[in-house]
């Protein structure tokens, strides 16, 4: 019998819907939650529908069960059911039943239709299929896991009766469960690979649990693979669990002596038997070191038996239900919970690139007083997941695959080519060991795409780059010699905007990697000589302005980080403005600036350097012709402001015309595409408004004053957006697609906006 304790209100509410659909053929369909929490089931219309409210209350009293009920009254009245169900998780006896169901007269039906613990169970009984989806119900029963324990058919099963109950109730499935019990079901091996954190562990738990309770003996390989072949019997149905069978950090942990042979061994020998099956997990990085330097092993073919667990297997949904059961079952105060659910701050955490279920468990575990000390722990374990990939990191790699991780950061997130990326590695190694480091880290730490020349490295997945960025910040020796290491000024000012980045705490601004920035300042003047060097051989070798560009503007803006060494070099180099093409440059703002700036250090300057700055002058004239006539957004606009505001040099009557020329072409186009860009009216307002502002700004004498006269009727004309239908329970509507995919409750139509509704609702539970 069970006491339904292991689920959360969210899977009560899915295990009932379950349950009454296969013992009466209904097909229930959830509406939202209403301010207590609790969750409606419908189906029908008029005299025919019924509603079924489910009451999570296992570990309440019968008085707050009956309390909550009568609270409900007035609503459900309202709604009118032809018929009402209550399913409580809660026992009780018959006095209590009675009582409840007398509290709430006339509502049901018949007694009968207040179903109570007993009342589930024996449903349960009747329909084994719903028993057998809702696994989570027998896989965190004390007695089923006592039965594990008495049977014998688990080994260490101290640590599974102590782990396994607090684990599983947290279990969420998803995509990758399915995948791999395919590959179980039909090649009886199945590796179950990914990256740290990932849930490998959990999968292959929830796999030999299921077979459990399908009669398969389970037997877990601890130390080596001799336990299994010890535990082999001939005739019976058993499933074996090899977790980390390559070691955690690599190959060489585990396997020794003729252990990788006798791994290949049994899982082929398993594959030929119907009554056998073989569960292994590793990390996909491991693997690879495997497969490079284990005959056996790669011999196995265990890539077609591989089941590659991904972040992408955790939907937005998925990755909600797994906070939520996090914080449903943790340990926190009630207080906190409530807060953090409440508010919006668990929205960032689905949606960081970063998020993994073990950094989640990790944070959730620990004591936390307030919601917002939870929301910043979390967002920091997220931003710098140093716990998950550090063990692998400092090491399970060679001393090239770091050199590959630690180069591969001085470039953009989308990647670079193999080859150039071994040309900027400081360590240099021949093509076989390249190629092995290469496989080693690939599908873990680094994606490849692409054939050939065109073969294109980048990191799978945002947390790699975030921990190798983590790991240069916690050794700003590491982070100067890569600074000083690299060899094109892309990555040298990638690493210097490393440097500059700042984040807000409170009030404060922080620093992103303050190693990184510390690293900066202490070899100011090594850095400089350094950027000199990588600028000058750019120009040498004839060069677009792009990379003059990136380290001038860099240059610039680190210049607190650089001192006097950045200053010095910086006024050095303003003598080329006057020979620049302007056309190359991508970012006008930063020529305009330092362009400025060097008039500026100039007024005072001697009499040696008045030629200087009268080509400075001029330089600064044909920018302000080129951004007049170039102008074609708000920001360039501000750009032309900026530089004939600051650089006190005469701006000539046709610059100023084409300017104005410009600016009322953009605000035309804008007023033309309003209602194009916009769907709500009060939007088109503001965006109206903030055009004249652009008009009033940069052009007072406009003709366009018949544009905005017509653009604001439109406005007036266009029919005002639908307020949103009230989705609280006293709304007799149900949620039932209708053809054009907007639901009759009114539901959003868009799969994005839905499943927001629906994680918002989630949440709800824990307020």
């Amino acid at each position: 019998m069970y006491d339904f304790k292991p689920l959360s209100p969210h899977d009560f509410e899915i295990f009932v819907r379950d349950l009454l659909e296969a013992a009466y053929g209904w097909r229930l369909k959830a509406f939202a939650a209403g301010p207590d929490g609790g969750v409606d089931l419908k189906v029908g219309t008029g005299k025919s529908k019924i509603v079924v409210q489910c009451k999570h209350y296992a570990g309440s009293t019968p008085s707050q069960l009956k309390k909550s009920l009568v609270g409900e009254k007035p609503k459900m009245t309202k709604e009118k059911p032809g018929r009402y169900l209550v399913a409580t998780s809660r026992d009780l006896s018959k006095p209590q039943h009675d009582a409840i169901a007398a509290a709430i007269a006339p509502l049901l039906s018949s007694p009968d239709d207040l179903l109570h613990q007993h009342d589930l169970n024996a449903l349960l009984g009747q329909h084994p299929e719903v028993e057998r989806k809702h696994f989570k119900l027998w896989l965190a029963s004390t007695d089923v896991l006592s039965s594990i324990v008495n049977s014998g058919i688990w080994s260490r099963t101290e640590a599974l009766l102590e782990d396994i109950q607090s684990r599983v109730q947290l279990y969420v499935p998803h995509e990758g469960y399915k995948r791999a019990r395919d590959i179980l079901d039909t090649q009886r091996v199945v590796v179950i690979a990914g990256s740290p954190g990932v849930g490998k562990s959990m999968l292959a738990e929830m796999l030999l649990l299921t077979h459990w309770k399908d009669n398969w003996q389970v037997v877990q390989v601890g130390a080596d693979i001799e336990e299994a072949w010890s535990a082999w019997k001939p005739k019976g149905r058993q499933i074996f669990l090899y977790d980390d069978f390559l070691g955690q950090t690599n190959a060489g942990e585990r396997l020794s002596k003729n252990e990788d042979a006798s791994i290949a061994k049994f899982a082929h020998l398993v594959s030929t038997r119907a009554d056998k099956r073989f569960v292994l997990t590793t990390r996909t990085q491991v693997l690879r070191q495997a497969q490079e330097s284990r005959e056996p092993i790669r011999r196995a073919e265990l890539d077609l038996k591989t089941c590659v667990v991904k972040l992408t297997d955790y939907h937005r949904l998925d990755r909600a239900r797994i906070v939520y059961n996090h914080l449903y079952f943790s340990n926190l105060p009630r207080g906190v919970i409530r807060d953090y659910a409440s508010g919006d701050a668990f929205w960032e955490a689905l949606d960081h690139p970063n998020f993994r279920p073990r950094i989640v468990e990790q944070v959730l575990r620990r004591p936390h007083t307030s919601a917002t000390g939870l929301s910043s722990e979390l967002g920091q374990a997220l931003d710098r997941p140093v716990e998950l990939w550090g063990p692998s990191f400092e090491h399970g790699l060679s001393d090239f695959a770091r050199e590959v991780l630690l180069t591969l950061v001085t470039f953009p997130p989308d990647g670079v080519s193999r080859t150039d990326l071994l040309a900027a590695c400081a360590l240099k190694v021949q093509s076989l060991p390249a190629n092995q480091a290469f496989r080693a880290l690939e599908g873990t730490w680094l994606v490849l795409s692409g054939t050939g020349a065109k073969l294109t490295v980048a990191f799978a997945d945002p947390s790699c780059r975030d921990y190798v960025l983590a790991y240069l910040d916690r050794d700003p020796g590491e982070a100067q010699r890569l600074l000083l290491g690299t060899q094109t000024c892309q990555q040298a000012v990638l690493v210097l905007r490393y440097a500059l980045s700042t984040t807000s705490k409170g009030r404060r601004v922080v620093p992103v990697h303050p190693g990184i920035k510390a690293a900066v300042i202490e070899s100011a003047a090594a850095v400089v000589a350094h950027l000199d060097r990588l600028y000058s051989e750019a120009a040498q070798a004839g060069e677009s302005y792009r990379p003059l560009e990136l380290v001038l503007g860099a240059v610039s803006s680190a210049g607190k980080l650089l001192g006097a060494a950045g200053q010095t070099w910086l006024e050095s180099r303003t003598h080329e403005f006057s020979e620049m093409n302007l056309s190359s440059w991508h970012d006008h703002a930063v020529l305009a600036e330092l362009a400025v700036q060097s008039l500026r250090r100039h007024a005072a300057c001697p009499r040696t350097q008045i030629q200087r700055r009268e080509r400075l002058e001029e330089t600064i004239g044909r920018l302000i012709g080129f951004l007049a006539e170039e102008a074609q957004s708000e920001e360039e606009f501000r750009t032309y402001r900026a530089v004939t505001e600051n650089a006190h040099v005469p701006v000539s009557e046709d610059s100023n015309e084409s300017f104005v020329n410009n600016v009322e072409d953009y605000v035309r186009n804008a007023l033309g595409d309003l209602k194009s860009d916009y769907e709500d009216p009060d939007d088109m307002r503001n965006r109206l408004s903030e055009l004249r502002d652009v008009v009033n700004e940069y052009s007072p004498y406009s003709w366009l004053e018949s544009d905005f006269a017509t653009a604001a009727q439109s406005i007036e004309e266009t029919k005002e957006a639908a307020p949103e239908e009230d989705m609280s329970p006293t709304v007799a509507t149900q949620v039932f697609a209708n053809s054009n995919g907007q639901t009759s409750s009114g539901l959003p139509k868009d799969r994005k906006s839905r499943e927001d509704h629906q994680i918002r609702e989630l949440f709800k539970h824990l307020t």
